[in-house]
């Protein structure tokens, strides 16, 4: 089971940042999964009872790119046959590093930002913007690098897909 994640209320605003619809509510979720398309879900509802463009505050922003790093750093865990724990541990160990620069990249070209990447993973901004530079000049130099990550990426976008086709 899911550590659970409670979702402290939702707010929607039109395109200058003004709150048009906002719920104060406390939900419980136990699946990622699940808060995601509960979101998804309140966003269409209230576009087509409003009838116009609306577009999620800022933090509900970075709440869906946070669950996105996280399925990332689940499904690379899993392509690398490594634990969660493992990618997201202190481990020095090269294998362990270059998986994890690899999610950081991902999510990176995804466009979730550096800030939100760290606070995902709970590290430094500093430390991801040093591990994507040290990736992209290991991606220009080590042909065997580049295509691991290619193959990851294909893995990890499919995965993402299926998700979403299933939904």
């Amino acid at each position: 089971m899911s550590k659970p994640i409670t979702l402290n209320g939702l707010t929607f605003s039109d395109s200058k940042g003004n709150p048009i619809v906002v719920e104060n509510h406390f939900i419980t979720f136990y699946d990622v999964n699940d808060l995601e398309a509960f979101i998804q879900d309140r966003f269409k509802y209230y576009r087509g009872l409003i009838g116009r463009e609306m577009a999620m505050a800022p933090d509900m922003n970075e709440t869906l790119f946070t669950i996105e790093v996280n399925k990332v750093f689940k499904l690379t865990a899993q392509y690398f046959h490594l634990t969660y724990g493992q990618l997201f541990g202190k481990s020095r160990k090269g294998e362990i590093i270059e998986a994890r620069r690899m999610a950081m990249a991902i999510c990176y070209n995804r466009k979730v930002q550096k800030t939100v990447i760290a606070k995902s993973i709970n590290m430094n901004h500093a430390t991801i913007i040093h591990h994507l530079k040290v990736f992209e000049n290991l991606i220009e130099t080590d042909k065997s690098v580049y295509e691991t990550y290619l193959g990851l990426e294909e893995f990890v976008l499919t995965q993402l897909q299926k998700k979403v086709d299933h939904d």
